[in-house]
């Protein structure tokens, strides 16, 4: 028993665990409420992602994008989860019902979060323009007095 332990130590380690695992342990995570461990995870195994069979590349998009939404960092989620929308699409069937449900309820949440557009600002008309007396002629310069 030991040494079965000892060498799935030794495998953790190498990074010569299946991809199935990895992915695996995010959507546990994430179903387990624990977003800031499954994110950990997924930053772990991020540069080993073009390694990966396309629909775990799938899942490991709609629970790192999922995880991002339940942190509320709707823009970290946002290229995440566009990424896995776009799979979906692309290979239908891909992505079971269960995952497309993750999917679609975390894009609704992401959604619901973004910023509403700011305010549309009114500008007040200028004020009218006041008008102005005519200007008085000019006077001739009363005579001189002479003495």
């Amino acid at each position: 028993m030991r040494r079965h332990l000892v060498l799935l130590a030794l495998a953790l380690m190498s990074g010569c665990v299946h991809p199935a695992y990895h992915v695996g342990t995010m959507v546990r995570l994430h179903r387990q409420g624990r977003c800031p461990e499954a994110l950990d995870r997924a930053v772990q195994i991020q540069d080993r992602l073009p390694e990966f069979p396309l629909v775990k590349q799938a899942h490991y998009a709609i629970y790192r994008g999922a995880c991002h939404v339940a942190l509320r960092q709707a823009a970290a989620a946002q290229p995440w989860l566009a990424q896995a929308a776009q799979m979906r699409a692309q290979y239908p069937g891909l992505i079971t019902l269960d995952h497309s449900t993750v999917l679609d309820q975390a894009i609704a949440a992401m959604n619901q979060m973004a910023p509403p557009p700011p305010p549309t600002v009114q500008v007040a008309p200028p004020p009218p323009a006041v008008a102005m007396p005519p200007a008085a002629e000019e006077a001739p310069p009363p005579p001189a007095v002479s003495q």
